[in-house]
């Protein structure tokens, strides 16, 4: 319970940073436009003038370069007249909400709300409500974020459409911390603008607030190539979600490693004993020769069991890495539950923490330790036994195997044969070219 506390914490962290830093971020960097000047809706600019040309029809061309200098960047000279509009129509509403981004823009927030709000009550509609909104976010005073979170929600109900009401609706639910509404609003906004930057930074907060770690990550980085603050998505991905993402990945990675490993492990015990069964057959039906001679199939199943030992041998090594990691996760498991539990038996403990350490030491060992066969027998020497020698190195030669480089005679009845060497050494010890290259490898017969 402990630790969801504090990832609980860490999660309304991050979300709380990210909604102050996307907020400052999107408000700031935002345009005095209600739309993009090569974005604005051509249907509603009509409608907005023929609503001007009913109050005073002289106002209109006057209006339509006021709306040219704004789109153009000219602040000053669209403020001038915007103002000039007014003069002759003071009952039009349009004026008065682009005056007040023009006064947004230059940081006059008092002002700005000021004139939203004499256009709200001039015309109660989305466009106006909206506004309104955007520049209370920018005051953000003591109630100021519910009132521009109900004006939202009026709005986007209005003008569902409608971009600007979207972005000013997901915001200030993101002011009041509504995190539903957040979602509702996010969604909506990427469907009426996909390639929206702030759409993409709610959801990838969103997204870590559900510890979906890697999509917040990717949400985040879209943002930033969208054009979002490069400095509030560094700092978002900074509070942790970059670090949890790569765990996710990692202990992916691992799975499938930890997957791949037991079922090339399980392919291969079922390979060589299928192998084994099938060398066992074919020596039991086999019909004894005098010159010992070599059935191609005989020759092909040799082939694939020699592969299928060299592979185990190197599996053998590489299974090394996943048994310790296997041995760590179990004490590491175990103390876990111990946690849940509330509760740590000594004794216990102490019995896996050796058990591990025990483990650890025999395999580190397996790999750094030479192991050397004691030599107990009589050795004999190729002038000691000239006849022996010629009978085991014909019988390798028509077996088609390496001879051997050794002969002791021993203390009981068993005959056999040892190969000493490291894998490598084994696995580069016969060619099937020279099939009688002596190496470095000692076999010997015992007997």
């Amino acid at each position: 319970m402990h630790k969801k506390r504090l990832l609980g914490l860490l999660l309304v962290f991050i979300l709380l940073m990210g909604l102050a830093l996307s907020a400052c971020s999107y408000i700031s960097g935002a345009t005095p436009t209600s739309t993009p000047a090569s974005g604005r809706d051509p249907v509603l600019e009509q409608r907005i003038e023929a609503q001007l040309e009913q109050m005073d029809s002289e106002a209109v061309p006057i209006y339509r370069q006021a709306t040219i200098a704004m789109d153009a960047g000219d602040y000053a000279q669209a403020k001038q007249l915007y103002q000039q509009v007014l003069e002759m129509a003071p009952d039009f509403a349009t004026a008065y909400r682009r005056l007040g981004y023009l006064e947004s823009n230059d940081s006059n927030i008092d002002r700005a709300i000021e004139l939203m709000q004499k256009a709200l009550a001039l015309e109660q509609d989305g466009y106006n409500q909206s506004a309104l909104a955007m520049v209370l976010l920018q005051r953000a005073g003591p109630y100021d974020y519910q009132e521009a979170f109900d004006l939202a929600s009026q709005a986007v109900q209005l003008i569902p459409e409608d971009e600007q009401a979207v972005v000013a609706w997901l915001l200030s639910a993101s002011a009041v911390t509504d995190i539903e509404v957040m979602r509702q609003a996010d969604e909506r906004l990427l469907q009426v603008a996909p390639d929206n930057p702030l759409g993409h930074y709610e959801a990838g907060l969103l997204a870590a607030n559900d510890g979906k770690w890697e999509k917040a990550e990717r949400e985040l980085l879209l943002s930033k190539k969208l054009g979002f603050s490069s400095v509030a998505v560094q700092s978002t991905l900074d509070s942790g979600i970059s670090k949890y993402a790569l765990v996710i990945r990692l202990v992916r990675l691992g799975v499938f490693a930890m997957g791949l490993w037991f079922f090339g492990f399980v392919f291969l015990f079922l390979a060589g004993a299928m192998l084994s069964k099938a060398t066992l057959k074919t020596v039991a039906t086999s019909q004894y020769d005098l010159a010992l001679k070599i059935s191609p199939k005989e020759r092909r199943l040799r082939s694939i069991y020699r592969a299928v030992i060299t592979i185990l041998s190197v599996y053998f090594y590489i299974s090394i890495p996943f048994v310790i990691v296997l041995l760590l996760l179990v004490v590491a498991g175990a103390f876990y539950v111990f946690t849940i539990l509330h509760t740590l038996p000594i004794y216990l403990a102490l019995v896996l923490v050796f058990m591990l350490i025990g483990s650890l030491y025999a395999i580190l060992r397996s790999i750094f330790t030479k192991s050397r066969e004691a030599i107990t027998g009589k050795e004999l020497s190729r002038s000691d036994a000239p006849a022996l020698w010629y009978l085991v190195e014909e019988v390798a030669r028509k077996m088609e195997v390496e001879p051997v480089h050794a002969i002791q005679l021993m203390p009981d009845a068993m005959i056999g044969v040892t190969e000493r060497g490291s894998i490598m050494k084994k696995m580069r010890g016969r060619s099937a070219a020279n099939p009688f290259k002596l190496t470095k490898k000692e076999s010997i017969l015992k007997g």
